[in-house]
């Protein structure tokens, strides 16, 4: 008798033993045509299961039909889990108080009490129905963000995003053209994304206004995160925006028009055009047509002269101004185009006596000898550099005919400049060199 009650005893627990180590078969699937995947995305479940892991446990769409599926051991008891696609890229959104979610601290999910194997059947991604409805596309999205108003960005402007986790550095935008606009097109998941623009990954990022048209504000515990906000569904090209801001930048001032060039000699161009009311300065920026670098001079007044440029050549030019001390690319006047080719060899003349002889010694340290000629009574004598600023000006009344005059050029600083002579409608220019003593 007592081997029996023995052998009832072992047979209890070992039942109760197998019933401590029970696994039941939960079969997970996912309707993902609507979602619009790219090639290469894989779809996971992640829950409490798997520790929520990203990627331990994938699902199979072998046969191609936009469902997908996998069958997991689980022991019994309560789940929480949801579907996700390439790791943790991309999760569900789900709605608290739906029949399959649950919601603790503040985190909802999908829910299930393994009691038996099960079949929980298809569902929609994001969704408890069966029935999935529309979602939106997927699609290339080009970004443009004007950091003109900015100033200098050394190591470049990023695009952050939940699509990117946030990374730092993974989504570099490009301004080869150097305009101060800085673009990128990606392809994105369709749905709901949020993002900003950084500087050299996360040394600055914008700090965008709670409540404007273009952002959305998250608090999280004592941290509010206010983002730039987008619905992706489809190709998109959402403009180009000022940095920190849903609006582009404030224009300040207008685009140069009537913009001519007129070729001289020696080998130099004079670039016109209309005066902008309120315009504190002006650039022009040139260069050989088909390289890279541009050469930048700037002007007061609505005039420019490109001097000692190679002859037979093409260059390209544009003209762009200020009316507050920064400057927008966006606000550049529309190229022109030269041939020096046709640039006359000769000294412009007007046909009058007034002429330059000579300026010794050349190149000059301290004083030069100016050796001039003119027709008028009224003369100007002035030193320009290199950007078109006077540095000496002499206003004086001679005697027409030959004339010599001794100028002190100490206090110019090494470089090239130009001696001007203007008499009467004449005026007549001619290169000198400044060297250190």
């Amino acid at each position: 008798m007592k081997k029996n009650i023995l052998l009832i005893l072992s047979f209890v627990a070992l039942v109760s033993m197998s019933g401590f180590s029970q696994t039941y078969n939960v079969t997970f699937k996912v309707d993902m045509n609507q979602y619009g995947l790219m090639a290469g995305d894989i779809v996971y479940v992640n829950g409490t299961f798997n520790g929520w892991c990203g990627d331990c446990n994938p699902m199979d769409d072998s046969d191609m039909d936009g469902f997908w599926e996998v069958s997991l051991p689980l022991p019994a008891g309560a789940i929480e889990y949801k579907f996700t696609i390439n790791g943790w890229t991309v999760q569900e959104t789900l709605t608290e108080g739906t029949s399959c979610t649950v919601t603790n601290f503040g985190y909802t999910n999908r829910f299930h009490d393994v009691q038996a194997d099960v079949d929980l059947g298809v569902v929609c991604w994001q969704s408890c129905d069966a029935t999935c409805v529309d979602v939106p596309d997927a699609g290339m999205v080009t970004f443009r963000v004007d950091m003109n108003e900015y100033g200098a960005t050394p190591g470049g402007v990023f695009i952050n995003g939940s699509f990117n986790g946030w990374c730092g550095t993974c989504n570099p935008m490009d301004d080869s053209d150097m305009d101060g606009i800085w673009e990128l097109t990606i392809p994105l998941t369709g749905g709901e994304i949020e993002y900003k623009f950084t500087v050299n990954g996360w040394t600055d990022q914008e700090w965008l206004t709670d409540g404007d048209v273009c952002t959305k504000t998250t608090i999280d515990g004592e941290n509010t995160f206010i983002n730039r906000v987008y619905m992706v569904d489809g190709d998109a090209d959402l403009g180009t925006v000022c940095w920190a801001s849903c609006s582009e930048c404030a224009v300040a001032c207008g685009i140069p028009q009537n913009v001519n060039h007129s070729l001289g000699s020696p080998a130099n161009c004079t670039i016109t055009w209309d005066e902008i009311p309120g315009a504190l300065r002006y650039d022009v920026h040139y260069r050989v047509s088909g390289t890279a670098s541009w050469t930048r001079v700037g002007s007061y007044n609505n005039v420019r002269t490109l001097y000692y440029l190679a002859p037979n050549t093409w260059y390209e030019y544009f003209v762009r101004a200020t009316c507050d001390g920064t400057w927008d690319f966006a606000n550049k006047s529309a190229r022109g185009y030269f041939n020096t080719a046709n640039t006359p060899l000769a000294r412009e003349t007007s046909g009058y006596a007034t002429e330059i002889l000579g300026i010794n010694p050349n190149p000059a340290t301290t004083t030069i000898r100016l050796d001039y000629t003119v027709s008028g009574t009224e003369v100007n004598i002035s030193i320009m550099d290199m950007l078109g600023r006077t540095l000496y000006q002499d206003n004086k009344v001679e005697i027409a005919g030959s004339q010599t005059e001794t100028i002190d050029i100490s206090n110019l600083e090494k470089g090239y400049y130009i001696m001007v002579i203007q008499s009467g409608e004449e005026k007549i220019m001619k290169k000198f060199i400044k060297t250190q003593y």
